[in-house]
């Protein structure tokens, strides 16, 4: 496969964090569609060894002014055509290497706060263009920099570990709840619908089952499982929690009737949100951060709002997929695919870079900067 060009990624994530995700799979992403592509991670970070399983990984930084001149040498080895950065760090030092910049921007904050056309030029005004994951951030930013060079393209996922596996058979609904134990999950405020849905329920197929992954963050299991018995809901019988991580959360994905992304805030990236649906599970999701978007096509799902409302979406979600053919879930998790899978990840980025490329925006003068 003849090169489409060369991508060096900078990210200087401590975490295994959205944004540590988007870099690993943007990475993967434009590898496999034929660019050469390596991701430099932070010194000790999961990103650092999650590039190392994936075979992107490039020398690792502390990203540093230290490091300034080891990052010119391997730009000097690597002659990337374009360097696209995902935080501060990197972006500040990559401005010194004589390559053009992307910034990826997706930050729960870009959403939460106002932005700073000040702070934007100032910071990343030299950059070539901007990297979102959502069309609602690119909108944002597109706002406070007309002009700018700004592309949205969803976080692409390996359709090849999530993809809509035979089912088994369900003696009941099943609902799936997928993140970890944080308040900003949702966890409590879907608790109450649900209970709301299980006192009303009146369809002709049978009440449905909750389950509960994830791991505990800010929220101790025992807090959410008393949480849930306050409201009447009993373990075991109404909803079940597995507070680990589990090796066959695709299989449990792709065995849900319906998944439920309650989240109070965040869901930049909507991670979660792509494994259902290329698990060809229905999802009903909050209408914060870009989890809409994800709703592109007709029968992927629903919003979740008003109370009231939310009783009757459920409903109506869990008669239809408690009921629908394995090909109607393998022909939405192909429509998934189109837009969440790794291939579409590439080939959205791959379009994005090359026209850059080809018409590159000059950085800034400093006249510019001190307007």
């Amino acid at each position: 496969m003849t090169s489409k060009g060369t991508v060096w990624h900078l990210c200087s994530n401590r975490w295994n964090s959205a944004i540590t995700e988007y870099a690993l799979r943007s990475a993967q992403a434009l590898a496999r569609i034929g660019w050469r592509s390596e991701l430099s991670s932070l010194v000790g970070s999961p990103c650092e060894r999650r590039a190392g399983e994936l075979e992107v990984a490039g020398p690792s930084y502390r990203f540093r002014i230290g490091d300034l001149f080891a990052l010119r040498r391997r730009a000097k080895e690597l002659k990337p055509d374009v360097i696209l950065t995902f935080g501060g760090p990197e972006t500040f030092l990559a401005r010194f290497l004589g390559v053009p910049v992307v910034r990826f921007r997706g930050q729960d904050q870009d959403l939460s706060e106002p932005l700073s056309r000040w702070d934007l030029r100032l910071n990343i005004g030299y950059c070539a263009g901007i990297l979102t994951p959502a069309q609602v951030v690119r909108d944002a930013f597109q706002a406070v920099l007309p002009g700018k060079a700004i592309a949205s393209v969803p976080l692409g996922l390996d359709a090849a570990v999530f993809y809509a596996r035979p089912r088994k058979p369900l003696p009941v609904p099943r609902v799936l709840l997928v993140g970890r134990l944080d308040p900003i999950k949702g966890h409590e405020r879907f608790f109450k619908v649900f209970k709301a849905l299980l006192d009303a329920w009146h369809l002709p197929i049978p009440k449905p089952y909750l389950e509960v992954i994830g791991q505990s963050s800010n929220i101790l299991a025992a807090d959410l499982r008393a949480s849930a018995k306050a409201l009447g809901l009993n373990e075991g019988i109404d909803w079940g929690l597995v507070a680990e991580r589990v090796p066959n959360l695709p299989e449990r994905m792709a065995n849900a009737t319906l998944g439920v992304i309650p989240s109070l805030g965040s869901e930049v990236i909507c991670r979660v949100a792509e494994e259902f649906l290329l698990s060809g599970t229905p999802i009903a999701v909050a209408p914060v951060g870009s989890l809409s978007e994800t709703l592109c096509e007709e029968d992927f799902g629903a919003v979740l709002g008003d109370p009231e409302d939310d009783l009757v979406t459920l409903r109506r979600l869990l008669f239809q997929a408690f009921q629908e053919s394995q090909a109607t879930r393998e022909a939405r998790a192909r429509a998934a695919a189109r837009v969440f899978s790794l291939e579409a990840m590439g080939r959205d980025l791959s379009t994005f870079l090359a026209s850059l490329l080809k018409t590159p925006q000059l950085p800034l003068s400093h006249k510019d900067h001190e307007t």
